[in-house]
């Protein structure tokens, strides 16, 4: 919780420094370790490590996503937000259900590899989706602090 509370910070920086699309890929790369490691920790305190990098991936993603969404909905924003997160909200449903099945009918393996694998694919789909849109820009300078030109 603690991760979670203080990582957003993050965000910003990391948007500035890589864009906001290369920021949502890194998440979700952190997070397909972080659920590889989860599923074949050995012990507790194994699980405790992962599940601060899933928060702190999750954290840095969130805001960024929603920032996007608001971005690329224009007047729309209210439309906008709603399907993201009714498709946020059904794609966790169908996540939990689905590494659900994996718990109970796949080897430690294979639940490891098919959650890496489902993530590595959002990655790359958010990469495609906001390239070339005016979402993902680099910050090329900084900006000047107040009362400076």
């Amino acid at each position: 919780l603690i991760a979670y509370s203080v990582a957003p910070g993050l965000a910003p920086w990391l948007s500035r420094r890589f864009g906001r699309g290369r920021t949502m890929a890194l998440s979700l790369l952190i997070s397909a370790v972080a659920v590889s490691g989860l599923t074949l920790a050995p012990n507790l305190t194994v699980i405790a490590g992962f599940w601060v990098l899933t928060c702190v991936a999750w954290a840095v993603s969130n805001p960024v996503e929603t920032t996007i969404v608001s971005v690329l909905s224009g007047a729309a924003l209210g439309r906008g937000l709603t399907r993201y997160e009714s498709a946020a909200l059904l794609g966790a449903a169908a996540g939990a259900l689905g590494r659900g099945w994996a718990f109970d009918s796949l080897m430690p393996w294979a639940q490891a590899v098919s959650g890496a694998l489902l993530l590595l694919a959002c990655a790359t789909l958010a990469l495609r989706t906001v390239r070339g849109q005016p979402v993902d820009v680099v910050a090329t300078a900084r900006p000047s602090a107040v009362g400076q030109p």
